[in-house]
This record gives C-alpha cells, sequence and structure tokens, in this order.
C-alpha cells in the first residue's frame, strides 16, 4: 500500500485581530485567494501543538520569532512548496482584508529534510 502524499505548509504572522475574527475571515479570504476545497487550514495560537512534523530546529525558529499566530495547511496530494504557494494566497488576502499584519509574516514549508522559509 501506497502512503498518499500530502503538502504542508505554514504560516506565521502578527494580528491585532483576535483569534475568532481571523477565523471569521479566513472563509472570505479563501474564496477571493480561490484555494483548493481541499486545502484544509488550522489556526493556532503561538506553537501550540504546531504538530509532529515539525521538526525540533523550525519549533524553536517559531519560538524565537514574535509570532502571535500560525495557521497550518494541509494540501492533500500536492507537494510542499504547492501547499505553500496556496497559504501565501490566502495570507496575502487576509492582508488585503488589514486583517494580519505583513510585517513578520513568515510562510515555511519542508523542503528535503530542512525547512524552508518562503521569499
Amino acid at each position: 500500500m501506497t502512503k498518499t502524499r500530502q503538502g504542508k505548509a505554514y504560516a506565521f504572522f502578527n494580528s491585532n485581530a483576535s483569534k475568532q475574527e481571523i477565523e471569521e475571515e479566513i472563509p472570505y479570504a479563501r474564496e477571493l485567494a480561490q484555494t483548493p476545497e481541499k486545502l484544509e487550514l488550522l489556526l493556532k495560537t503561538k506553537v501550540d501543538g504546531l504538530g509532529e512534523e515539525a521538526e525540533q530546529g523550525l519549533i524553536q525558529l517559531v519560538k524565537d520569532g514574535k509570532w502571535k499566530y500560525s495557521i497550518e495547511a494541509t494540501y492533500p496530494r500536492a507537494r510542499n512548496y504547492q501547499t505553500a504557494n496556496e497559504l501565501a494566497d490566502l495570507m496575502n488576502m487576509l492582508y488585503n482584508a488589514q486583517i494580519i499584519e505583513r510585517n513578520g509574516l513568515e510562510i515555511a514549508c519542508k523542503q528535503g529534510r530542512a525547512f524552508m522559509f518562503r521569499d
């Protein structure tokens, strides 16, 4: 039995909005960004439960950062960089809606054995 590919990416960001306000805005941002329906998003405060895949190095980078929120994106049958691109589109829409701050926004995904921050 072959393992189904599943892309994963993370966004780390700051916002003056509450978690509830961000959660309420995400469906509109998804629609504008035209993200795939199968893209799953999980909004978290700080780095709570980053997931088993997140290596210690990424967790330390995040803890050293000044981010208030993170979004974990999962995209079945996609590569990590594809997932990061979809997540970046969503984050741009949240920025345009003035929900998140552009300063300090970082998107990361695993490339090979290391986590890379997307430009």
